[in-house]
């Protein structure tokens, strides 16, 4: 039987106006985070059957973001407050903000994106979490979660663990890479093969990435057969970078373009700067490349996100 700790007030004002605050307190005896993993992901969750789900959850080394996902109830969640405290047998009145107000992202979800290693950090030193909820600005109705920690030890290092193994680039940053170029520049610069470098980091954990695409673009100085040339060379040596560092040449399809699809307006330097680029794409297996104006097939019964060549 789960047995809660839990404490309602009402406050009555003149104008007839109720503002209700309630403090939730999980029982440490149920309370259980749990480390979980792929290659492309870490994760440690708490999973209350009341309130919801909440946890951490990194896709690169650098980065870990905290969310919250409430269960639906009668009150609609518009803003959060997280906080760190001492277990109840320690010193009173020691509580840490981590955040100002947090929006929803949806109906009772929220995502904390800066300050989450901060947090981490306490529990580590065995602070518990306070998730404090609110349904309107004036703050008129309020509920208080706080998860203890007890036990988080061994799955926060877990944890962390996998974070130090994840490649630098998530899933997202990893998909789209553009490499930018001065003007008349014809050779990687050492950003650009520190980029590649971690793109092929990358691409050793994702298995599921068949194919590469790699599109060479210019600003429109110079003829359109020097700017197809140039466009050309600086997405072949992305290509042989990659190669060099273990991928396998018949993955990769270069393309040159030239002065072709600009980003921007070649009428200012900044727009130029925009325009020198080579783009790099990484196809996973549940997508397909098709030339630009031919009709899309999407195969029954499975998804195919589609990824316009040219």
């Amino acid at each position: 039987m789960r047995f809660y700790c839990s404490f309602l007030l009402f406050f009555l004002l003149p104008f007839k106006m109720s503002f209700s605050f309630e403090n939730v307190v999980l029982p440490m005896d149920l309370s259980q985070w749990v480390y979980k993993t792929t290659k492309l992901e870490c994760s440690l969750v708490h999973s209350d059957p009341l309130y919801g789900k909440f946890y951490f959850r990194a896709e690169d080394n650098k980065k870990v973001n905290l969310i919250l996902s409430l269960k639906k109830t009668e009150n609609n969640w518009r803003g959060v407050v997280l906080s760190s405290q001492l277990p109840p047998w320690k010193e009173e009145g020691i509580n840490i903000d981590h955040s100002p107000i947090i929006m929803a992202t949806s109906k009772n979800q929220f995502a904390f994106n800066d300050g989450v290693d901060d947090i981490l950090a306490f529990m580590r030193n065995g602070y518990w979490l306070s998730i404090s909820l609110y349904n309107d600005e004036a703050l008129s109705n309020s509920l208080r979660i706080t998860l203890p920690v007890t036990g988080v030890q061994g799955a926060l290092a877990d944890f962390e663990k996998c974070r130090e193994q994840l490649p630098k680039l998530s899933p997202s940053q990893a998909r789209d890479v553009n490499l930018h170029f001065y003007a008349g520049q014809k050779f990687l610069s050492n950003g650009h093969k520190a980029k590649l470098r971690d793109v092929y980091n990358y691409m050793t954990k994702d298995k599921r990435v068949i194919k590469v695409l790699i599109d060479g673009h210019t600003d429109n100085t110079g003829d359109d057969l020097t700017n197809l040339t140039l466009s050309r060379n600086r997405a072949q040596q992305v290509a042989d970078e990659l190669v060099l560092r273990g991928v396998e040449r018949e993955m990769i399809e270069v393309r040159a373009h030239g002065s072709r699809y600009p980003t921007a307006s070649n009428s200012t330097k900044l727009g130029q700067a925009k325009n020198r680029r080579v783009i790099l794409r990484l196809v996973r297996d549940n997508e397909q490349t098709v030339p630009v104006n031919s009709s899309k097939v999407k195969p029954r019964n499975k998804t195919i996100n589609t990824i316009k060549e040219g």
